[in-house]
């Protein structure tokens, strides 16, 4: 039997609300069963789920807290039985469990591994040219992106739902021309404040002729652009830069180093990533098995419940 709040509430109306409603935790915010469910009640809940949880509950509350109890109370008349003592139940509950504290272990050592000032200083002196800052200008012309088959309903929803706020309806062919023709008309000599109010997108730089803040490697901008910045010099303007929803052509006001204080943060969790995925690679090494019978492995399990043996593919 599949676990309640896994089942699939595509079907159920979508609404734009908070995981999280800023009302006191105190305050009663539905009946269920004949009992009063506070928010804080909810709220403890939500902390514990897992993100479809949070995706199926952001699309139809009642139907998501509706889950949450059943699953409460089920799971107590099944503690009455004393079915958690009983096989396979209780081998499930230690799996699960197991996988839970090996997961909280994982994120434990992320943060904790130590990283010393002498690394981080190490690291910042040899990389020097990455930790670059630049305070650039941008022409962005926007498209509307084609997603796959594969793509979710979500994605389709925000996509449909930005290029309605932008307004956007140009493909990404239309867009590319566009850009080109920006790229063109600035390696001609054109201005680039006067190109900005004729081309750009983008209503808040547009304003500003143009401005559009600081690129880092630590900022929030596209990976693209950062990659940009980091080749570009003073005064120098880019070729269309393609990012997922638009091209974007930058000129470089000015370009500095950033200083080992602004970029601390980020050093010491990189370093700390490393040492995660050393020792994680080392435990990997010492669990790989030693086929010692091969013939045991080339058996299908014949699980009680599980699928039929005919049907799993046979070991080579």
């Amino acid at each position: 039997m599949k676990t309640l709040f896994l089942a699939s509430a595509l079907g159920f109306a979508a609404f734009a609300q908070s995981p999280l409603p800023q009302v006191s935790e105190s305050q009663v915010v539905a009946k269920i069963d004949g009992k009063e469910i506070t928010a804080g009640e909810v709220q403890a809940a939500l902390l514990a789920m897992p993100p479809e949880f949070v995706t199926m509950y952001n699309r139809n509350p009642a139907y998501a807290v509706q889950q949450l109890f059943m699953m409460r109370y089920l799971s107590g008349e099944a503690e009455k039985l004393g079915l958690g003592d009983r096989p396979p139940y209780k081998e499930q509950l230690a799996m699960q469990r197991a996988n839970v504290m090996a997961g909280a272990l994982l994120s434990f050592q992320q943060d904790h591994f130590p990283v010393a000032d002498e690394a981080v200083k190490k690291y910042y002196d040899d990389h020097r040219d990455v930790f670059q800052q630049a305070k650039v200008k941008a022409i962005l012309v926007r498209f509307k992106p084609v997603l796959p088959a594969t793509a979710s309903q979500d994605d389709r929803m925000r996509t449909d739902l930005e290029a309605k706020t932008m307004n956007v309806t140009r493909t990404e062919d239309e867009a590319r021309t566009r850009a080109a023709e920006v790229a063109k008309k600035l390696k001609d000599g054109g201005d680039f404040a006067d190109l900005v109010i004729e081309y750009s997108d983008d209503l808040l730089s547009k304003k500003k002729e143009g401005d559009y803040g600081i690129v880092a490697i630590d900022s929030s901008h596209p990976d693209e652009l950062k990659k940009a910045v980091l080749k570009l010099k003073n005064g120098e303007t880019s070729d269309a830069i393609r990012t997922s929803n638009a091209f974007f052509i930058l000129r470089i006001v000015e370009k500095s180093a950033q200083t080992l204080d602004q970029v601390q943060g980020l050093i010491t969790a990189d370093l700390r990533k490393s040492q995660m995925n050393a020792w994680f690679a080392d435990v990997t090494r010492r669990f790989q098995p030693a086929i010692v019978n091969k013939d045991f492995f080339t058996m299908p399990a014949n699980i009680p419940g599980g699928p039929s043996p005919a049907a799993l593919p046979q070991g080579r």
